[in-house]
Order: C-alpha cells, then sequence, then structure tokens
C-alpha cells in the first residue's frame, strides 16, 4: 500500500485541483457556440529532433509570450516586471487593466483552442496572461511599425531604449527572435481584441491597425523579397509564412511511404550516373569495335575469293580462333589478377599465342570482335548484370530491415561544381516563391528567390520550416522545407557562399560567410522531408543537364575506376599487342608499303 501512495506522482491536493480543472475546461468546451474553433489549432510544440539540432533557436532567450515557456524562471524573472509595466501604461486612462482581463475571459475558451497542448490554468488566470504578454507584444510590433518608434505610447510605455539604446541592442535582437519562435505566439484575434478595447476602435479599423503592424515588423524579420499579403492569419508566424507561400498555391506533395525514397530526383540522378559511367566505360572498346567492323567489312570480297581459291583459310581460321580464344581467357584471368601481381608471363603467354598464328590468317579479323567484347565484360560488366545484382542486394535488405533508408540531403552537386560546367546563377524576379526556382537548360540559367540573411535569419528559417511541419502533418507540400534541402544541397563551402553572393542570390549581413555556410549545412539534419513537384523537376532537370556533360562523365569514370586503372592498362596492352599482330599477319600476305616496318 505504501508502495502504490509513493508512485502516485499527485498529492491528494493537486489531484483535487486536476479534476476542478477538469470540469472548468469542459464547460468552456460547452459554452463555445463557434464549434469550428476546436480544431483551428495553430501554435505547436516543436518536435524533440528538431529541437535537440539548435535548442536555442526554438527556446525564447529573453521573453516569454503565451502560456508555453511563462513559469521558466530565468524569463520570468527577467521580464515580468517589464511586461507588467507595459500593459499598464498602455491602457488608456478612463480603463484598467482588469476591463481588459474581463473582456479576454468571453474568448478564453478560444484562446485555449489555438494551442496544441493542453493548458491546466485557470480561466481567470489564462486571461490576465493573455492581457499582459498581448500588451507587450502589441507595443513591441508598434514599435516597429515602418522601422522607427512613432506615438506617444511608446515613451509614457518606456520600450523606447528595447530599439533606441544601443547597449541593449542585443536584447532588441534576441526580442525579435523569441517573437518569431512557434511555442512563444499569441493568436492574432487577441491582438485584435486588445487593440479594440485599450483604444476604443470598432473591430475593422482593430484589424487594419494589426495589419499595418505586422507589415512593419516582417520587414525586419522575412528574409525573402514578398509582396504578398496574408491576412487575416493564426499569428506572427503564420503571417511570415504565408509572405513567403501565399494561402491558396500550396502544391499537392508526393507520397512517400516511409519517407522511403526522399524523392525520384535521387533515383534519376543516380540512373543519370550510371548511365553516364558505363558510356564512359565502353567508349575504349565500341570505338575499336567500330574501327575493326569497317576493316572487316572491306575485306569481305578477299575472304569470299580466298574461299573460292580453296586454299587453307579454314584451318588459318580455326587456329586464330584457338590463339585469340587464348588471349580472351589470359584478358580475364589479368582482369582478377591483383594489382601489385607483374604481368609479365601473362604478356609472354600472349606472344606465344600470337606467334602460333599461319602467315596466311587475314581471315580471323572477325576474331577480333569476339575478343574485345570479352575484354570489354572483363573490365566494364554490363549494366543489366549490375542491376540485377543491385535489385538483389535491396530486396535482401528490405527483408532482413524494416527501418527506412536514411536520407541526409538532396542529391544535387555544389554550386562550385555546378558553375564549373557553365551554370549560370541569377537571382529571380518572380515573387512567387514557389514558382521562383527554375531552371532552363537551354540558356544553363539556374534562377533562385534572393534572400537576406542576418544574426536573426537562422531562428527565423528553423521556425518557419518547424511551423510548415507541424502544421501540414497530414496535407500540403513542405515548399520551405525542400527549399531549405536545396540549399543545403548546393551550398557546401564558404565559396559556394561567395558565387551566390556574387549573383545576388545571397545577401549576407552575418559576421562572416562562414556563417551562412554553417547555416546551411545545419539547417537540414532533422527535417522531415517530402516531396515538392515544382522543385523536384527542377532538381532532376539540373543534375540530368550535370551527369550529361563529358567532362562529369570522365571525372566519375576515372573516379569510379581508378583503383583498377592499371588493370585496364594491362589490357590496353593485350588489345594493342593484338591489333599489332593482325596488322603484320595482314602484310605477311599482302604486300603493304615498304615504310612499314613489318616489311623489313
Amino acid at each position: 500500500m505504501q508502495s502504490t501512495v509513493s508512485s502516485n506522482p499527485f498529492s491528494i491536493h493537486d489531484e483535487k485541483q486536476w479534476v476542478i480543472t477538469i470540469k472548468d475546461t469542459l464547460k468552456e468546451v460547452e459554452a463555445i457556440e463557434d464549434t469550428d474553433c476546436l480544431s483551428a489549432v495553430s501554435i505547436y510544440s516543436v518536435p524533440n529532433a528538431l529541437r535537440t539540432s539548435s535548442p536555442d533557436s526554438y527556446t525564447p532567450q529573453v521573453v516569454a509570450i503565451g502560456p508555453y515557456h511563462q513559469w521558466r524562471h530565468e524569463l520570468y524573472d527577467e521580464m515580468q516586471r517589464v511586461k507588467i509595466i507595459v500593459a499598464s501604461k498602455t491602457t488608456q486612462k478612463e480603463q484598467s487593466l482588469q476591463d481588459v482581463v474581463d473582456k479576454l475571459k468571453d474568448i478564453v475558451p478560444k484562446i485555449r483552442a489555438c494551442y496544441h497542448k493542453f493548458l491546466s490554468l485557470e480561466k481567470d488566470t489564462f486571461a490576465w496572461l493573455m492581457a499582459i504578454d498581448a500588451s507587450f507584444l502589441l507595443e513591441f510590433m508598434h514599435i516597429h511599425n515602418e522601422g522607427k518608434p512613432t506615438s506617444a505610447i511608446t515613451a509614457r510605455s518606456g520600450m523606447s531604449h528595447l530599439v533606441d539604446d544601443a547597449v541593449v541592442r542585443s536584447s532588441h535582437n534576441s526580442i525579435l527572435k523569441d517573437i518569431v519562435m512557434l511555442e512563444n505566439q499569441i493568436p492574432l484575434f487577441v491582438l485584435s481584441k486588445m487593440l479594440e478595447v485599450k483604444l476604443s476602435l470598432g473591430t475593422q479599423d482593430a484589424d487594419e491597425r494589426l495589419h499595418q503592424m505586422l507589415v512593419g515588423i516582417s520587414k525586419q524579420l522575412c528574409p525573402f523579397k514578398t509582396t504578398s499579403e496574408s491576412y487575416p492569419c493564426a499569428h506572427l508566424l503564420d503571417y511570415l509564412y504565408h509572405m513567403i507561400v501565399p494561402k491558396g498555391e500550396e502544391c499537392t506533395p508526393v507520397s512517400h511511404n516511409q519517407g522511403d525514397d526522399d524523392t525520384k530526383v535521387h533515383e534519376s540522378a543516380k540512373g543519370d550516373e550510371d548511365q553516364g559511367k558505363e558510356s564512359s566505360s565502353s567508349g575504349i572498346s565500341s570505338c575499336l569495335k567500330r574501327v575493326l567492323g569497317k576493316i572487316c567489312k572491306a575485306k569481305d570480297q578477299g575472304n569470299e575469293a580466298a574461299q573460292k581459291e580453296g586454299s587453307s583459310s579454314g584451318s588459318s581460321t580455326s587456329k586464330c580462333k584457338e590463339a585469340f580464344n587464348k588471349i580472351a581467357n589470359i584478358c580475364t584471368k589479368l582482369n582478377k589478377r591483383d594489382q601489385n601481381q607483374s604481368s609479365t608471363s601473362c604478356l609472354g603467354r600472349l606472344s606465344a599465342a600470337i606467334t602460333g598464328v599461319g602467315s596466311r590468317s587475314c581471315s580471323f579479323l572477325p576474331c577480333l570482335w569476339g575478343v574485345l567484347g570479352t575484354c570489354e565484360k572483363c573490365i566494364f560488366p554490363s549494366r543489366k548484370e549490375k542491376k540485377k545484382a543491385e535489385s538483389e542486394d535491396e530486396s535482401s535488405k528490405k527483408e532482413t530491415s524494416k527501418e527506412p533508408p536514411s536520407r541526409d540531403e538532396v542529391t544535387i552537386p555544389t554550386v562550385i561544381e555546378l558553375s564549373k560546367i557553365g551554370i549560370i546563377f541569377s537571382p529571380t524576379t518572380s515573387t512567387d516563391f514557389k514558382n521562383s526556382i527554375t531552371f532552363d537548360p537551354s540558356t544553363r540559367k539556374f534562377t533562385l528567390p534572393t534572400i537576406t540573411l542576418d544574426v536573426n535569419s537562422e531562428v527565423v528559417l528553423r521556425n518557419l520550416v518547424a511551423y510548415e511541419a507541424a502544421a501540414k502533418t497530414s496535407s500540403g507540400a513542405l515548399i520551405l522545407t525542400r527549399y531549405a534541402e536545396l540549399m543545403n544541397g548546393i551550398v557546401n563551402t564558404v565559396e559556394d557562399v561567395r558565387l551566390l553572393q556574387g549573383k545576388g542570390i545571397i545577401l549576407n549581413r552575418m559576421n562572416s560567410d562562414e556563417e551562412v555556410a554553417k547555416l546551411w549545412n545545419g539547417m537540414s539534419k532533422s527535417i522531415k522531408l517530402t516531396g515538392v513537384p515544382e522543385l523536384d523537376e527542377v532538381i532532376k532537370n539540373v543534375n540530368k543537364y550535370y551527369n550529361g556533360r563529358c567532362k562529369v562523365k570522365a571525372k566519375r569514370f576515372l573516379k569510379g575506376h581508378g583503383h583498377g586503372l592499371w588493370q585496364t592498362l594491362k589490357v590496353l596492352i593485350i588489345i594493342l599487342a593484338a591489333l599489332f599482330f593482325l596488322v603484320q599477319s595482314i602484310c605477311s600476305v599482302y604486300k603493304c608499303p615498304a615504310k612499314l616496318p613489318f616489311n623489313h
């Protein structure tokens, strides 16, 4: 009995209070006239996978707005007094803060419905919390209207130092970061209600005033150039998001099974790469085949004439076939030998096999066709065999493991690699974010939206991506997430950043280019991925163009077969030796020009 009591996390008082809270919450829910607001969740908790990658980007450092971080001691002790002073001084003389709280009590159930977490705060406590935090946020936003403090209410509140005093400039930027965080949001209808009560405005006038404030603060927070206005919205972060991705323009996502294939872009890129390798690897022997084919065709009449004369060409041909079969076997064995072993004995056997061919042996020309095919198979396995082996490996892995494959980033070359093959980066002129990322193979122009990066940008981008992933769990493509993945793929080093800066795609207001590269390289470590048809098509076209360049094919061929380069040289020596003895045999039958060394 004692162990049962000790394992209970609640005291008797806590249990009774919990029951009271549940009953009060049920009464509030029943009192809601508009049942649609019950599903209007817009303020979420950041997933732990994202939070662990950069905790400070999702956790307020100076001021808590809303209930999620309200009771953290380091925030409460530091800013609570400032928030209370602001709330009291921004109230009209004929009204008290209690009047504002009473008005908010009427919409407490609607406010609660916006938060994903269960909030156990009492109705009165929750209304006071909203009144104080909303007053602070409104005043801070009002200061930033059009980028400058404008009203007498700012002077009365004592908040002007948060913008004007250079000593606390860092606190000002920290507050900017805090108010854009996903877990630090307040519904905009609360702010509008506060303006109605405090400034004695009508609903429409209050909405217009709030809209002006949102425009002013968004100019400092939004990293992209956009003219979109997305009001009304759920909260400040939602407003920023829909400035970039306007409502009604979200594209349909590509469905994925357990996140299995990041996008078909990866598969197409890999296919293009394999095709490039195969075409590069078979180039030497295929060229020799074509040359020998022409020789054989030219000598067909001579062979027919030799057969009519009843010569021993049949036996000579069989000897040639036997000799070149020996050559093919030597090629196969040589290809399997260790790179460090000498090929002297193999070449000796090759010489012995060639010298065993009779002098009248020009009819063995077609035999060399098969030799080259054998050599090619020794060095370069066929694509079908590769695919068959790979499919068998993949099927065996899927049978033994139920976990989805890991995906780190988009398979796409970096900015420097793309520029080396002639791709031109250009800032887009479109304000439509979704359609501003394009690639035209005919002009080699890769357009990207211009992004301004400053000390606040990482927090803004991370929380926009987190909000997108949380708000579109069942429908809607993660456009910003895919954009972050794209930038993570093409930006790898400082040189990539500098090239994009020179093209006007990145406007860097951070301390260094290294910080920009670090920002993009760290953005996609724990992001939930999805396919976006428009962006995936761009990535696919870029990869296709890149993989089709001869320079890229040659580089990949050397990289893929560099370890077997010495073996390749050995086989080339064999082929050249075969050609040498072939020409010598031809010249022994047909009189070649005296300049050739074979007649000496």
